[in-house]
């Protein structure tokens, strides 16, 4: 019988550096560090968004020779009049129309009469929808209810927008003209570009679907159109599935109104979709920031999974910053 032949066995030795070591503790040190100032962080990053949603109004304002300080202070008394005036206006009977939306709406699915559909299954889309206005409304009135962090938040977003074009300046007297000097440099100069190409995108894409789909519903005479059309304006930012949804409530009501006046709304819809993707869609490429669909819509949901609708706000412009720190980083290695 023949002997089995032993394998010897293989001892692996890690050593571990004591500067492997120290940079892992201070790994932990740094991420425990920015968890228990997360809350700050955000404060910071929606003043540079505010701060780069008044960059257009400043722009203009010193074109005309204006300071750049006084060009900042006019631009915050003009938007905030702007808000609080939409406030006045716009939610007080969008909150009430709503409500009676999403009450009468349970009545206007029982009217439609389609066999093999259980209505109560809708019961839980419903009380989200009768909670939207609401929750934005909170969301807005519970970072002005914190005076301390309202009032920092205009301080730090009237700070960056009056010294944003020497921020260059700055960083390359801190670290000097070295590979992390121009990185940042770099990672400043892109952020600027894709968020205010974002902003202004996806401003000028709802107030178009808004606008144009309030238009439709009142010649149509649906009712809550207020609402209705508020909701395809804030569905635009879902892209491919957010108009389909938006056109789905105005459609049932026109149901119940008559077989001709869903088909309107149906048409409607169809065409407002065709004139933004043929027209609007095009003009304003350029100011896409190279983001898929799908990818956007799954930050969305990851979003409003961690934060409620604050988090969704915010989903879109934290992936794009993420997204313009890679190609930095990428670009540096090459």
């Amino acid at each position: 019988m023949a002997t089995e032949e032993k394998v010897p066995t293989k001892l692996f030795k890690v050593d571990i550096s004591y500067k492997t070591f120290f940079f892992a503790l201070f790994l932990i040190i740094a991420l425990k560090f920015l968890v228990s100032i997360f809350d700050l962080l955000i404060l910071v990053y929606l003043a540079f968004l505010l701060a780069l949603g008044l960059d257009p109004i400043v722009s203009l304002l010193t074109r005309l020779k204006l300071r750049r300080s006084i060009a900042v202070f006019i631009s915050f008394i003009f938007t905030f009049a702007l808000l609080i005036g939409f406030f006045v206006l716009i939610i007080p009977p969008l909150i009430d129309q709503t409500q009676k939306l999403t009450a009468s709406l349970p009545y206007l699915l029982g009217d439609i009469q389609i066999s093999q559909i259980d209505y109560k299954q809708f019961s839980f889309l419903i009380d989200r929808f009768s909670d939207l206005p609401l929750n934005v409304l909170k969301t807005v009135m519970g970072v002005a209810g914190n005076l301390i962090n309202f009032f920092t938040l205009i301080v730090m977003a009237f700070y960056i927008s009056v010294e944003k074009p020497f921020f260059p300046r700055y960083i390359a007297r801190t670290f000097g003209k070295t590979k992390l000097s121009q990185s940042l440099i770099s990672f400043l100069e892109l952020i600027d570009q894709q968020l205010t190409r974002w902003l202004l995108g996806e401003l000028v894409l709802m107030l178009f679907i808004g606008t144009l789909s309030y238009i439709g519903l009142m010649i149509l005479n649906i009712p809550y159109a207020l609402p209705l059309a508020m909701l395809a304006g804030l569905l635009e930012v879902v892209p491919n599935l957010g108009p389909i949804i938006s056109a789905i409530p105005p459609i049932i009501i026109g149901m119940t109104i008559s077989p001709i006046t869903a088909i309107g709304v149906l048409g409607w819809y169809f065409l407002v979709q065709q004139v933004e993707n043929n027209l609007l869609v095009p003009k304003i490429i350029g100011l896409s920031v190279g983001l898929h669909p799908f990818l956007i819509l799954f930050t969305l949901m990851i979003g409003f999974k961690l934060a409620g609708v604050g988090g969704a706000l915010l989903a879109v412009p934290i992936l794009v910053t993420l997204k313009v720190g890679l190609q930095v980083y990428l670009l540096q290695r090459r």
